[in-house]
């Protein structure tokens, strides 16, 4: 049996335990699912040492979900370990009543997060990293769907400049280890001579070093700060980076939707659900039997800019009516 038809066998598996909630659940691939896993299972060979600082903290996010759970279960208030952000697919009020439901949410975000930092469904170059030949011909067994996470930098802080004309100086948060990191740090120095900003490299490799950060970022006196795309600043930093800013009344600006949820005052990228569904797509025509070198790294057409309303007031910050009507989603 060959690990595609493994991966089939166990997503029907679990299809048929949760068939009772089947109207809870319609709207997940689990096929797709566990095409996925046999991707990261290739990454895993190719990159040990990625695979294994991500299944550390795919393991420190699940057993804090664990007892998530067992506090929901015994009727004890628990804030969720991951942020809920608006979501059609929960919608249903039982994915937040339920401690089972809630906790399979949030394993559910924990390993999306997971495939994040380890398939080409991600905001990193795959031909810069060395994943694939070129964007059009792959070639070997890597291919799907970017979010060219850093190609959007210069338009965030057009934004930023928008909402906070008086701003001058701002600053990017930065992993200095990540491999996205110079590619965002040229782009954004070229974008901020470009609109007149004074812009801040402000830099940080693990949570403990974002009460530095911020710090840092106070003494410089800047009225905000860009996250760039990197996992620390994500679900595995818990986006403690953004709680920390808002302490110091500096806005954080995110890369998508789980950002704002978690703070930031408004993010701009890729829709996220379109990406998504355009890998899920390519999974289906591999599991058909389609070789990945055959298909092309998709690119994301679709955008979205969020605004959290909330962040805006508790700031003192006025978003134009113009602007708030521009955004595909705003949170209140």
């Amino acid at each position: 049996m060959s690990e595609h038809d493994i991966a089939r066998r166990v997503a029907e598996d679990a299809a048929e335990v949760l068939a009772p909630e089947a109207d809870l659940i319609a709207e997940f691939d689990m096929a797709s699912f566990g095409g996925s896993m046999v991707e990261v299972l290739n990454r895993a060979l190719q990159r040990p040492g990625e695979f294994a600082e991500a299944g550390l903290r795919l393991g420190t996010t699940l057993t804090r979900i664990a007892q998530f759970m067992v506090a929901r279960s015994a009727g004890v208030s628990a804030a969720p370990p991951i942020p809920l952000s608006a979501d059609k697919r929960f919608k249903d009020p039982t994915w937040e009543d339920n401690p089972g439901f809630a906790g399979l949410r949030q394993a559910y975000l924990a390993f999306r997060q997971f495939n994040d930092d380890l398939l080409d469904a991600g905001g990193g170059d795959p031909v810069s990293d060395g994943l694939v030949a070129s964007l059009n011909r792959p070639g070997g067994n890597v291919t799907g769907a970017t979010f060219i996470g850093t190609a959007l930098t210069s338009k965030k802080m057009g934004l930023l400049q928008e909402i906070l004309p008086k701003v001058s100086d701002i600053a990017l948060l930065v992993n200095p280890k990540g491999t996205l990191a110079e590619g965002q740090i040229n782009e954004a120095k070229a974008a901020a001579k470009v609109l007149g900003l004074n812009l801040s490299i402000v830099t940080a490799i693990s949570e403990s070093e974002f009460d530095e950060a911020v710090a840092k970022m106070s003494r410089l006196k800047v009225g905000a700060f860009l996250t760039s795309t990197d996992p620390l600043f994500g679900f595995s930093g818990q986006f403690l980076h953004v709680k920390k800013g808002l302490l110091q009344r500096i806005p954080a600006i995110g890369v998508g939707r789980e950002d704002v949820a978690a703070g930031s005052l408004f993010s701009y990228g890729p829709h996220l659900s379109d990406t998504w569904r355009q890998a899920g797509i390519y999974i289906g025509r591999i599991l058909k039997g389609e070789k990945p070198s055959d298909l092309p790294i998709v690119q994301p057409t679709k955008f979205e800019l969020i605004i959290n309303l909330k962040t805006a007031k508790q700031l003192g910050i006025d978003i134009s009516p113009i602007l708030l009507a521009r955004a595909d989603e705003v949170i209140e």
